[in-house]
């Protein structure tokens, strides 16, 4: 997956750059579009121009918009939901797990403590994990959380740039930790 932050974000990105960028991407590849507080017309409106395959929700606004999406839907929530949320209410295609918001809501590349999804007072089901993840934790995180996929922005990054070999080091970290 590849996401395309359309909300308030130092990495928020144009449509056009946005569609630049998937008519490169092949076809396996899903093209997620991120949104805070999600106005439905303006999501369909860029999911259809840039060619989204996935739309991840971010907001308390995000459980109404997931029913009346025609797209898959990652739906974040914040790590310090996760004991008052009801996993039953129209559940997303995933859901994300992430830090507390901070300035912005997700996206704060701070992480949080990975024990305490296991001491939750539900089960919960399969979900991503993010916040704070980079190259030297993502491998615990998932052998710890029994994640089902990671996300990471600013974990990759140097001097807020995205860095191919953190990159290429992560994603075998990731791949490693299920071996």
């Amino acid at each position: 997956m590849i996401g395309f932050v359309f909300a308030p974000s130092t990495r928020k990105i144009t449509i056009q750059q946005a569609k630049e960028i998937t008519r490169l991407l092949p076809s396996s590849i899903e093209k997620v579009g991120v949104f805070v507080q999600p106005n439905l017309t303006y999501i369909h409106s860029v999911a259809q121009e840039v060619g989204l395959t996935m739309i991840q929700l971010h907001g308390e606004a995000a459980n109404l918009a997931t029913k009346s999406l025609n797209y898959p839907v990652i739906r974040s929530l914040s790590s310090d939901m996760i004991n008052n949320y009801d996993f039953s209410f129209d559940p997303p295609t995933y859901y994300l797990i992430d830090s507390p918001p901070g300035k912005y809501e997700g996206g704060s590349g701070i992480s949080f403590d990975w024990n305490m999804l296991q001491k939750t007072e539900i089960a919960l089901p399969p979900f991503i994990l993010a916040g704070g993840l980079h190259q030297d934790n993502v491998a615990q995180a998932i052998q710890q959380t029994a994640c089902i996929g990671v996300d990471v922005s600013s974990g990759v990054e140097t001097n807020g740039e995205k860095d191919t070999q953190k990159i290429m080091t992560f994603l075998q970290e990731a791949k490693g930790a299920r071996q």
